[in-house]
């Protein structure tokens, strides 16, 4: 059985950032459907968990690692994401690319400030 104290905290608050991110572009984007936005974070949430392993985001936290899994993990995702409902090479994928890349990083920085400020 897992241990769940011993995941990270920082681990946590990105998750939480990045579901945030989809569900509140779910919201914007025609309301929230719980279906909509677990398959939408499916998409996102494993590239951030698995560029963070790579980039030990978690076992050595530092601002290079977090930019590195952030540069790798959301175009990833978002190109996954792009290829199952079939708009890779549509117009608003560009629009799309470059709204995730902010708004994720504006997310995931709202985070670690907010924990930053918890203490």
């Amino acid at each position: 059985m897992m241990d769940y104290r011993k995941i990270p905290v920082l681990a946590v608050i990105d998750g939480v950032a990045l579901f945030a991110f989809v569900a509140i572009g779910g919201d914007i984007h025609g309301g929230v459907r719980p279906a909509g936005v677990l398959r939408t974070a499916l998409f996102l949430l494993p590239p951030w968990y698995v560029a963070a392993a790579s980039f030990g985001l978690y076992r050595e936290p530092s601002w290079r690692s977090f930019f590195r899994t952030w540069a790798v993990a959301v175009p990833v995702g978002i190109i996954l994401r792009q290829l199952w409902v079939g708009r890779l090479f549509s117009r608003a994928t560009l629009l799309f690319f470059v709204a995730a890349l902010v708004l994720t990083l504006v997310f995931l920085l709202a985070g670690r400030w907010l924990a930053d400020l918890a203490g």
